[in-house]
């Protein structure tokens, strides 16, 4: 959640509802929030830019250069919280990041 941002609405609203009170709480809003930990040192916060934070993560664990915002893009598809907006293998092995490197 700290790179991809919250967990949308409707995925919370059809898990399995102990699962979904362990983690999460309805807001005074009525939208799903994450439940805050007792002893927890900082609370957790969606990311509200979720490319900007994969970029962060990546630049950290790398220093070589490279394109990274065509690897982003394509990590962040990868990762979609939703089935129908992840990336397929096949637009994968197609995405630009992957065919630039051949």
């Amino acid at each position: 959640m700290q790179i991809l941002g919250m967990v949308p609405d409707e995925i919370l609203d059809r898990m399995g509802e102990q699962q979904r009170n362990q983690f999460f709480e309805r807001g005074r809003d009525g939208r799903w929030a994450l439940k805050r930990t007792e002893g927890q040192p900082e609370p957790i916060l969606p990311s509200e830019n979720p490319r900007e934070s994969l970029k962060e993560v990546l630049r950290e664990s790398n220093d070589s250069p490279g394109n990274y915002d065509v690897f982003v893009e394509l990590i962040y598809k990868m990762l979609s919280y939703k089935p129908e907006d992840r990336v397929t293998p096949d637009q994968a092995l197609g995405h630009q990041f992957i065919v630039a490197g051949q």
